[in-house]
């Protein structure tokens, strides 16, 4: 991606540390948002977490759609995040071609929020991780417990043998007379 230069040049010393510094305050406050974009999906993540553990099938399709938002909404926040850095330093990419030639406060401000992001991500990963488990293995037990009910159910089986007598799949006992 390529970074649009639409700021006008002023000429002014004064101008353009201006400039610089509502263009730093904009990617703090960017780095805020995608911060807690990412608090709102842990947050959920650990509701669906405790729905899942109660088998709450409700609870998981509603607590799904609020993931869903939230992702949607995280998503558009962290691809506005290419625009903020370029106010910065014209064809940055990442966080990284911004910190080295930024003031050493801003620097600072950068790596914290890099830390906090970095942090969440990994735990947002392990709690999926640990969703999808639980929710495969209810899945598991469901499916188990309705195979068991419809054989329950299912009553004696007729089964043709080898012999063409008909087999109700229930043993006989006793000796069997062949004629």
């Amino acid at each position: 991606m390529h970074c649009e230069d639409d700021l006008s040049p002023t000429g002014h010393a004064a101008g353009a540390a201006a400039g610089a510094a509502a263009a730093e305050r904009a990617l703090l406050e960017h780095l805020a948002s995608e911060a807690a974009s990412l608090t709102a999906l842990d947050e959920v993540l650990g509701h669906e977490a405790a729905a899942l553990r109660r088998m709450d099938a409700d609870a998981v399709l509603r607590i799904t759609d609020q993931k869903v938002r939230i992702l949607e909404r995280h998503e558009l926040i962290a691809g506005a995040r290419q625009d903020v850095l370029c106010a910065l330093v014209p064809d940055a990419r990442t966080l990284g071609a911004v910190v080295p030639t930024a003031p050493p406060e801003f620097a600072a401000g950068i790596a914290e929020y890099q830390v906090e992001i970095r942090a969440l991500t990994a735990r947002i990963a392990d709690q999926q991780r640990r969703n999808t488990v639980f929710a495969r293995a209810a899945q598991t037990l469901v499916a188990s417990t309705l195979t068991v009910v419809q054989r329950a159910h299912a009553g004696a089986r007729t089964v043709y043998g080898a012999d063409a007598r008909v087999k109700t799949g229930t043993p006989r006992r006793g000796v069997e007379r062949r004629g």
